[in-house]
């Protein structure tokens, strides 16, 4: 019930949505390990439960365990914050790869010195990645994954065989009607499916309609350059 105090809106940012980011969510493919390991010592025991933990009293859990602490977070702020939650509910935190108990003061000062180099590590390596990320952008080379109609050789786009087509049929179907739902329910009627084998609903016709990419353009952080990869036109001069 904790995930039901994240506020809403999508995808809020880590420091928005406080510390209900360390809930594992099953419905955003997480594997829930520890979740899963909390329910066998707790709960299982029927045949899914191979009796690893039946040693151990569930009354002798008083602590969650970590393997390793820049598993846990790669924000100072954002540990400090999720240590003192935990010591104001009497939770005690251990990591055992770095062999740290957080409820000692040595403890907690090792700790801090980890999450400040993970937090550097963590922002040097985004620095990286941005810069190079706009060098890429500004020579017109892809910065993602392909969209629908395009797909990826010797790291450039080239025209995908039949998407181009649905690409150039969402462009002509919307200008003639003015809705993009009429475009969801024509793709419907003519069969049409993603590469993924679902058929298009509008948030992906909306991206195709919406998306620079099919007017050869790269957009990365305001900045517009030309892309080396053809836009619809190039695509439908393909079929001449």
């Amino acid at each position: 019930e904790l995930r039901a105090l994240a506020p809403a809106g999508g995808r809020a940012s880590r420091r928005a949505r406080g510390l209900v980011f360390l809930l594992p969510d099953p419905a955003a493919g997480s594997a829930c390990k520890r979740l899963n390991l909390f329910l066998r010592w707790m709960v299982r025991r029927d045949a899914l439960d191979r009796g690893v933990w039946r040693s151990v009293s569930p009354a002798d859990l008083v602590m969650p365990l970590d393997t390793h602490v820049a598993r846990i977070s790669r924000n100072l702020g954002d540990f400090i914050r999720l240590v003192a939650m935990l010591e104001e509910h009497h939770v005690q935190l251990i990591s055992l790869k770095e062999d740290l108990d957080f409820t000692t003061p040595a403890g907690r000062l090792f700790a801090h010195m980890l999450m400040a180099l993970a937090q550097y590590e963590r922002e040097t390596v985004a620095s990286r990645v941005s810069d190079k990320t706009a060098w890429r952008a500004e020579k017109g080379l892809p910065i993602g994954r392909p969209p629908i109609g395009y797909h990826s050789v010797d790291k450039k786009f080239v025209r995908h065989d039949p998407y181009a087509a649905h690409v150039k049929a969402a462009e002509a179907f919307y200008l003639e009607r003015q809705s993009s739902d009429a475009v969801v329910r024509e793709f419907a009627r003519l069969g049409y499916r993603t590469p993924g084998g679902a058929f298009y609903n509008k948030p992906a016709i909306l991206r195709i309609l919406r998306s620079e990419i099919y007017a050869a353009k790269i957009n990365f952080k305001g900045k517009v350059s030309d892309a080396q990869w053809g836009g619809v036109e190039a695509l439908a001069q393909a079929d001449s």
